[in-house]
């Protein structure tokens, strides 16, 4: 008789452990409360037009186990990234580099801290800071012009200096590209396709509609959740808090209508970003989309970036250490399962890994 396996959520996470089940010969049902899979990464082709539903999600790795998982199921259209920001009335790259520079026609005496930099080096701004008196004004500066009002824009207060002390400031070199990874796109057919592609298997089968039901995790071999941990549980112990986007949209006739697929809004607009969708599929219209990040409240509204301080790491370990003690079968996943914001590709990496674990641990 064959093992069964439940997997709540049919996003990426939810997609890829349910192919790896179906390859491993397990019934796997998968549910999902909407009525669409894809999760955050969800796209649709429309009006002549091509668009992401929540926000902008670009394909990029250098991990060549998730390249090798993935190749069998998408073909990646080629795209690089590219953003700029609204900066003193002018459009200019980030992550800064030398061309926001030459954009923003610095004085001289500006540009001296490139004589103590490394070519190519990407610098946090700790590592700006400590090349020289020069740098680590320039990394205030930089600091004050790219990160202060957008981090309160997008978090709801004004972030520490010691905050961003790891965050990427300056890029030596004239490479614009947001990502640097070797295998960078979009999916040729879309994400929504990717992950429909993903959940095609044989034995996997799949129900909209339906929440994660506790009761019924006994019935099952295994159960791999990507849902909220604190949801599960009727947020007993409290509710993780999370950060969220409304997002206001406008089809426009005409292609590629901003200086790139991504602006950010530093110094004004209570709105963070816009996002031109056209850069991303040529088309003969253009979704565009601006973002507007606010704190999460209503049940209705999508968790996006989970608020990752101290007090709320040790609410999800309670949740974590209960989840373990009252079903020891379920394995949490996903950016809402681990409490954790994820990029695409370690999205993909956690799934296969945690999923591999598990094989691993009934094959012993």
């Amino acid at each position: 008789m064959k093992k069964k396996a439940l997997v709540v959520g049919a996003g990426i996470t939810g997609a890829t452990i349910a192919r790896l089940l179906n390859n491993a010969d397990f019934d796997v049902t998968v549910i999902e409360q909407t009525n669409e899979i894809g999760g955050a990464c969800s796209d649709a082709f429309k009006s002549c037009a091509y668009i992401q539903n929540h926000g902008s999600h670009i394909f990029h790795t250098n991990d060549k186990d998730v390249m090798a998982f993935l190749s069998p199921y998408m073909e990646l259209r080629p795209y690089m990234h590219k953003v700029k920001a609204l900066v003193n009335g002018k459009f200019v790259s980030v992550p800064f580099n030398v061309n926001s520079l030459d954009s923003l026609v610095l004085d001289n005496y500006a540009k001296l801290f490139l004589t103590d930099l490394y070519f190519q080096k990407e610098y946090t701004f700790e590592e700006l800071r400590d090349v020289s008196s020069i740098a680590n004004s320039m990394a205030d500066w930089i600091y004050d012009k790219v990160f202060e009002f957008y981090s309160f824009k997008q978090w709801g207060k004004i972030p520490d200096k010691s905050t961003l002390n790891r965050v990427k400031a300056f890029r030596y070199s004239k490479d614009d590209r947001y990502f640097l990874d070797r295998f960078q796109g979009i999916p040729s057919k879309g994400f929504t396709a990717l992950i429909r592609d993903l959940l095609s298997g044989d034995n996997i089968k799949i129900k909209f509609g339906h929440k994660a039901d506790a009761t019924s995790f006994k019935d099952y071999n295994v159960v791999f959740y990507t849902g909220t941990i604190d949801e599960l549980f009727n947020f007993k112990l409290g509710k993780l808090p999370y950060r969220t986007c409304k997002f206001k949209y406008e089809l426009l006739p005409v292609y590629k209508s901003q200086e790139a697929a991504v602006i950010n809004y530093t110094q004004d607009y209570d709105f963070t970003r816009s996002h031109d969708y056209s850069w991303y599929f040529p088309s003969q219209n253009s979704y565009i989309a601006y973002e507007y990040p606010k704190q999460h409240e209503s049940e209705d509204e999508p968790r996006y970036y989970p608020i990752k301080e101290k007090e709320n790491l040790k609410l999800y370990k309670k949740y974590k250490e209960l989840l373990a003690k009252k079903y020891p079968n379920v394995i949490p996943a996903g950016r809402l399962g681990t409490y954790q914001y994820l990029d695409m590709d370690k999205a993909i990496k956690q799934a296969i890994n945690l999923t591999t674990m598990y094989l691993e641990s009934i094959n012993c």
